[in-house]
C-alpha cells in the first residue's frame, strides 16, 4: 500500500501567529518552528511572504590545510597514549610477577621480604 504524503495547509491567523514570536525575537527561528510543529522552512517562507528580514547568512570556508598541524598533534597525542599504555602494562606484569616472588620467598623459604612499616627506612635508601 502506499503511503500518502500530507499536505498541511496553515489558516492566516495561525501564520500570524508565528510570525508574532518572530517579530518578538525571545526565540530562535528554530526554536519558534519546534514549539510549533513546523519545518523552519516554511517560516523562512512566511517571514519572506511578510517582508519580515531574516538574519544574514555568513559562509565559512574550512580547508584541511588549516588544520593540518591539528592533526598531526592528535596522532602525536595518540600515539603517545599507546606508548604509556603499553609502558603501563608492562610495569603491571613486572608488579605482579614481583609479588609472586615475593609470595614464593614466604612460602617457600619463610623469608617475609615485604617491607614493615614501623621500621626506619635503611641507610642505603637514603642515597
Amino acid at each position: 500500500m502506499k503511503e500518502r504524503i500530507k499536505n498541511y495547509r496553515y489558516s492566516q491567523h495561525f501564520k500570524d501567529a508565528v510570525l508574532k514570536e518572530v517579530r518578538n525575537g525571545k526565540l530562535s527561528i528554530v526554536q519558534i518552528s519546534r514549539i510549533y510543529n513546523l519545518s523552519f522552512v516554511t517560516v523562512y517562507k512566511w517571514m519572506r511572504e511578510n517582508g519580515i528580514d531574516t538574519p544574514e547568512k555568513e559562509t565559512v570556508y574550512v580547508d584541511l590545510k588549516d588544520h593540518k598541524g591539528s592533526l598531526e598533534k592528535i596522532k602525536k597525542l595518540e600515539d603517545k597514549i599507546q606508548s604509556l599504555q603499553a609502558a603501563l602494562s608492562d610495569k603491571i606484569l613486572e608488579n605482579c610477577a614481583l609479588e609472586a616472588t615475593v609470595n614464593v620467598a614466604k612460602k617457600k623459604y619463610g623469608l617475609d621480604l615485604k617491607k614493615k612499616k614501623d621500621t626506619p627506612a635503611s641507610r642505603n635508601a637514603e642515597k
